[in-house]
């Protein structure tokens, strides 16, 4: 699990006991999309182009989600599977 501000900066990670090496980098890849778009992550035709555009710091896959306060974006949630 990796939380980050607005800016996309990590604020908070957790790694569950036994979880893949790859989960931390997932996970933040996940949060840092949600953060920076403002929606939650998702597969979509034009994934792989800004994930490629952003040297791979974005990306489609489920799990990600905005953290939202007043209107106001606060940053980013993503978790990966262990």
């Amino acid at each position: 699990i990796t939380i980050v501000d607005a800016g996309g900066t990590v604020v908070a990670q957790l790694r569950m006991d036994g979880a893949r090496l790859n989960a931390l980098a997932i996970s933040e890849t996940k949060a840092r999309t949600a953060a920076s778009t403002g929606s939650p992550t998702a597969p979509g035709d034009e994934d792989l182009a800004v994930a490629a555009a952003c040297g791979g710091r974005q990306t489609g896959l489920m799990g990600g989600l905005p953290i939202w306060l007043d209107g106001h974006l606060l940053g980013g949630i993503g978790v990966s599977s262990g």
